[in-house]
């Protein structure tokens, strides 16, 4: 529950305010994609009554007249594509007096969050071309010449996905078909994918066995002479 309150101006210093039957407020209605981002074509009820809907700019000026202490239920209704409006259910009018002399207008948010998300996934593999990119098994792209890929992806926030680098193309690649896994978030996101390959020789995957090296024959060492025992000196 929202309180609208009607600012007037005090026309005398120290004297009574004169009591206000109805309340004449202007209200600005500030729809909004995401924080920041604002959306058109959000249609406004107050009290029952269709009042438009949000321009480019997001919002929507209207003038609110009821009598004070009057409760106003409000709805919007969002644009296809997004989810249910998030605003308050009523408001309540309510008047008081303003030394300030420019016209007061209460801004009321709605929050119109998307049903799906972009995601914007990014593959680097240094350098290894055409390599398929799959999506829940399906080929969203392909890596070119420098090895990378990217794609947008529309899902729903809160979803899991998984991607997978297919390697049937080279049996040299380790790993084979690998595979990561990401969560959508509440945001447009870009996500970013860096896969490195190793090369393994032969066709099959598997390092051939090494070739025996040839044994060398050690050449035994000359037999030493008898060491003559040293003369007796006389």
């Amino acid at each position: 529950m929202i309180v609208l309150v009607a600012l007037g101006l005090c026309s005398a210093c120290g004297a009574p305010a004169p009591s206000r039957v109805r309340v004449a407020l202007p209200v600005v209605f500030a729809a909004e994609r995401d924080p920041g981002e604002p959306l058109a074509g959000v249609r406004v009820h107050v009290a029952g009554e269709d009042r438009g809907v949000t321009g480019e700019d997001g919002t929507l000026r209207v003038i609110i007249d009821e009598a004070e202490g009057a409760r106003l239920a409000i709805a919007a209704e969002c644009p296809a594509g997004h989810r249910s409006a998030e605003v308050a259910d009523e408001i309540v009018v309510r008047a008081v007096e303003s030394l300030r002399r420019e016209e007061p207008r209460l801004h009321y948010p709605i929050r119109c969050a998307p049903t799906e998300r972009r995601v914007a996934l990014l593959v680097r593999t240094g350098g290894e071309a055409d390599l398929p990119v799959r999506v829940a098994g399906r080929e969203v792209a392909r890596t070119d010449a420098a090895g990378a890929a990217q794609v947008v992806l529309a899902m729903a926030p809160g979803s899991a996905f998984r991607v997978t680098l297919g390697t049937e193309g080279d049996e040299r690649l380790r790993p084979v078909d690998p595979v990561r896994a990401f969560t959508v978030g509440d945001r447009d996101e870009i996500v970013v994918l860096d896969q490195h390959f190793e090369h393994v020789r032969g066709r099959s995957g598997r390092r051939p066995t090494p070739e025996p090296e040839p044994e060398v024959e050690v050449a035994p060492e000359p037999p030493s002479e008898p060491t003559r025992p040293p003369e007796r000196l006389n």
